[in-house]
């Protein structure tokens, strides 16, 4: 049977019988020894009051979670709409750009439309054999002799003609001499092709 020793706060004590031999265990002395105190029935709270500090607390961590749940949630609806926003300034933006190549098209197809009319009306404006009366008349031109007629003959292909690294050395004389001896062949190769043509 256990004895409560008057306190019922302590622990309860077994009671020695006679067939175990009870254990004194000695403890070490600590640098302060332990006091016991008595608790007043005023600081010892109420189990209202308990109640009450436990219900309050309860309420404020759920009003913290709240919160919580709340700003994440206006937090995504934010991210969500900024997406959506960027989207569409984008989409807007893309239509604002096609509405200005259009006008653009159109300025550019009305511009050439104008264009061909100037043209047009400036070649039905021009007539050439009042050009040329005004000419001889006014500015005292004439037509040219047969005499003033020179012909140009052009070759189809180019000839390219390059100095080599001999002819660099030389004196100035020889260089003269050699680009006329250059120049003479040139013109000699011209006029035979000019006779095989």
């Amino acid at each position: 049977m256990h004895d409560t020793a008057g306190n019922l706060a302590l622990k309860r004590r077994k009671t020695v019988t006679r067939k175990h031999k009870a254990q004194v265990l000695t403890l070490k002395p600590a640098h302060q020894p332990i006091k016991a105190r008595r608790v007043s029935v005023q600081e010892t709270p109420d189990a209202n009051q308990i109640n009450m500090i436990r219900s309050r607390q309860i309420r404020k961590t759920l009003a913290f979670h709240r919160m919580k749940m709340l700003a994440s949630l206006i937090c995504m609806v934010l991210v969500i709409a900024g997406l959506f926003s960027f989207v569409v300034y984008r989409q807007a933006m893309i239509v604002e750009m096609n509405f200005d190549n259009l006008a653009r098209e159109r300025l550019i197809t009305q511009i050439g439309q104008e264009n061909s009319q100037l043209s047009e009306s400036l070649a039905q404006q021009t007539n050439l054999d009042y050009i040329r009366q005004q000419a001889i008349e006014k500015l005292g031109l004439q037509d040219p002799a047969r005499s003033q007629i020179v012909p140009v003959y052009v070759p189809d292909s180019d000839r390219v003609i390059f100095n080599t690294a001999d002819q660099r050395n030389m004196d100035d004389d020889a260089y003269l001499a050699s680009v006329f001896n250059t120049l003479e062949g040139f013109f000699l190769n011209l006029s035979q092709q000019r006779k095989v043509d």
